[in-house]
């Protein structure tokens, strides 16, 4: 059967400089204008949500060393040691993210400090630590094997700890996710087919596109 991924799965990528350089410049300019503007509370608002943008980015970095590794294998990995699998793929795409950041200003480098693959894979570490899952209902199987890949999960937020972190995808409270200004934010995860999403009190996902 030919392998035959769907968008955001196996999809050739576009060379050139990642756009989340530009992402971080347009924050960092934005940031440095509105501190300069309203200071000591404008720093309090940083520091309350930079942690959000390393969390995206390690999803973001995991999808595409998946994309990577199903590229050549044709599988997704094992449940038992997918972060081992995922590690080489992982680690040249942070390192590169790393080098074309090296000359951002201020605080952006460190935005891109993107979670270690080789320990417990952490998400958030602001009101509750959260941690990286992968969905053992995909381990071993082909893309297309999947019945609806736009509708199924491949990593997800969770509470567990420890290193290769699988288990089955349920729905997590709303009010016991992260905070972002004192509030919860949701609950991020990423689908087979590239689509990272996250969730609000009622349910519903939006679409957390950091590539635009």
């Amino acid at each position: 059967m030919t392998y035959a991924p769907p968008p955001g799965m196996g999809v050739p990528k576009k060379q050139g400089t990642n756009p989340l350089v530009w992402i971080f410049v347009a924050l960092g300019a934005f940031c440095c204008i509105a501190i300069i503007a309203f200071g000591a509370m404008t720093a309090t608002v940083f520091n309350q949500t930079k942690d959000m943008f390393p969390c995206m980015f390690s999803l973001a970095t995991l999808d595409k060393a998946m994309d990577e590794y199903v590229r050549e294998k044709g599988v997704f990995p094992p449940a038992e040691s997918w972060q081992d699998e995922l590690a080489p793929y992982y680690t040249k795409h942070s390192t590169s993210m790393k080098d074309e950041l090296k000359d951002a200003p201020g605080p952006m480098k460190d935005w891109g400090n993107v979670s270690d693959i080789s320990g417990d894979f952490k998400c958030s570490t602001t009101g509750v630590n959260t941690y990286i899952a992968y969905n053992p209902e995909i381990a071993g199987k082909k893309i297309t094997d999947l019945k609806d890949p736009a509708d199924t999960v491949m990593f997800f937020e969770t509470t567990s700890t420890g290193r290769n972190i699988a288990e089955p995808f349920k729905e997590k409270d709303f009010k016991d996710s992260p905070k972002m200004m004192g509030q919860p934010r949701g609950w991020y995860r990423m689908g087979t087919d590239g689509e990272m999403v996250v969730t609000d009190q009622t349910g519903k996902k939006t679409k957390v596109d950091i590539n635009q």
